[in-house]
């Protein structure tokens, strides 16, 4: 007979919650780039307007961009956070349904990439079909998304100690890609920039390249 397994409370000594702020801009920013290329090509998608051969390689650059970016974040939530997250949550949290709305996730991200490799040389002919995969992976991600903030950040908050939180979100920091740090921190606020400790010099000088890149790319991407 299976056993379920119930959220164990926090003690007098682990009383700090886990702060998701960090959680919630890599959400905030996942969507605003999701929607912004939705509707850049679903702008695109059924002009008549020829598209200029470098904005076409610059928006198929993006997209393959964010589509790293987003694989990444659901990496490290599979193998990084959902194992901690479950040693405190017990099975109040579904968390094998997450996984699998990853793998969903997955395959329209393989369709939307494919795509996008596809419009980089020949924009006119797949705008269309960017614009429908975008789409369509812009909503899983959304409903996915707010399927995790409502479901499990209250179990976090609720159950895991702040410092064991804070751990695996050190682990995944250290574990991620220098090149793909600014499409988690662009959506972030004035307020929320100023609030952020800086980061070490040498990571920093590292960093900045990437930072510069992708702006740059943007603006190809979006002509401001």
């Amino acid at each position: 007979m299976a056993t379920t397994k119930t959220p164990a409370p926090r003690t007098a000594a682990e009383a700090t919650p886990p702060n998701l702020s960090s959680f919630t801009v890599v959400h905030r920013s996942l969507r605003d780039h999701a929607e912004r290329l939705t509707a850049l090509l679903a702008e695109l998608g059924p002009s008549l307007d020829p598209i200029p051969a470098p904005q076409a390689e610059a928006i198929a650059e993006h997209v393959e961009g964010f589509l790293a970016a987003l694989s990444e974040h659901h990496h490290n939530e599979d193998e990084i956070l959902w194992p901690v997250v479950a040693e405190h949550v017990g099975d109040a949290a579904d968390l094998a349904a997450l996984v699998a709305e990853h793998r969903e996730l997955d395959g329209a991200q393989e369709r939307a990439g494919a795509i996008a490799a596809r419009f980089g040389s020949a924009p006119r002919a797949y705008a269309m079909q960017l614009a429908t995969d975008l789409a369509e992976l812009r909503d899983l991600l959304a409903a996915h998304l707010d399927r995790e903030e409502a479901e499990l950040f209250p179990l976090i908050t609720a159950h895991m100690p702040g410092e064991v939180y804070a751990a695996a979100e050190s682990r995944i920091m250290r574990a991620g890609a220098l090149e793909l740090v600014p499409w988690f921190v662009s959506s972030l606020t004035d307020e929320e920039r100023a609030s952020r400790p800086a980061p070490p010099p040498e990571v920093a000088a590292e960093l900045a390249p990437h930072l510069k890149a992708f702006a740059e790319r943007e603006r190809a991407v979006y002509g401001h």
